[in-house]
């Protein structure tokens, strides 16, 4: 199966189960107070879920990402301000990661270099390594 045709096969299976969901919706709302129903919550955690597998196929295949915190990443988008610049991750998202890049305050090496961050989008970076050292 192609990459479109699985796209809008998902796609297609959202708009059903949303359509679904109102026609419920209308059935509760008539019955009964629908604010927290468990139907409700289940279904929007199927959303959430195809919609990230969306993404992530998007992105070059149904699979999750090897990047964690303490990585060093380099950014491989030649648009971005900072290219090529290697930070180290602070925190992974679900849409990117947030890493930082040590900046020396001055040559005295008791004094701890201060963090610049950024926040980076899958697309924009690739990992390089494990850090070593990581400042808490």
């Amino acid at each position: 199966m192609d990459k479109d045709t699985y796209i809008k096969k998902l796609e297609r299976r959202i708009h059903n189960q949303r359509a679904n969901l109102r026609r419920l919706e209308e059935t509760l709302i008539k019955s009964m107070d629908y604010r927290a129903t468990p139907l409700r919550s289940m279904w929007w955690g199927t959303v959430k879920k195809q919609a990230k597998e969306i993404r992530l196929y998007l992105k070059g295949g149904l699979m999750e990402h090897d990047i964690e915190k303490g990585d060093i990443v380099q950014i491989t988008d030649q648009a971005h301000a900072w290219f090529p610049c290697l930070l180290i991750v602070d925190e992974v998202k679900s849409w990117g990661v947030q890493a930082g890049c040590l900046c020396p305050q001055s040559n005295d090496a008791h004094q701890m270099p201060a963090t610049a961050y950024n926040q980076l989008k899958w697309e924009q970076i690739e990992r390089v390594g494990k850090a070593a050292f990581v400042a808490a």
